[in-house]
């Protein structure tokens, strides 16, 4: 055999071989990415909302939600202090979330002479 028809043997072979290796470790990737994906789906967040919502309990959610699209959902109701409310947060963590009510100012106003 000519030194032509060796490299293309050697060729032919080393690209069977690269083949066979792409297969058998995107097979092993595949199967870690379904399995994150079915562990994220099935991992759900607890959050337990208190104070100045319009229903407060218990909740679920997918983490990175965000917390003003949970509290969309729940409602707020008007002496809630939304400038103490943090709508940007993200959820990753189960956890209690306490939103906060306006400090109710009693005026009293009395007309005394003296």
């Amino acid at each position: 055999m000519f030194l032509r028809e060796w490299v293309a043997i050697f060729v032919v072979l080393g690209f069977l071989g690269s083949l066979t290796l792409i297969e058998k470790y995107s097979r092993v990737s595949s199967r870690k990415i379904v399995a994150r994906e079915h562990e994220a789906a099935t991992r759900l967040l607890t959050i337990h909302l208190t104070g100045a919502v319009k229903k407060p309990g218990i909740y679920k959610c997918e983490p990175g939600s965000s917390l003003k699209n949970l509290l969309d959902s729940v409602g707020l109701i008007a002496s809630a202090n939304r400038k103490k409310i943090s709508f940007k947060k993200i959820l990753f963590t189960s956890q209690k979330i306490e939103i906060p009510e306006k400090k109710r100012v009693e005026k009293n106003f009395s007309l005394e002479e003296n």
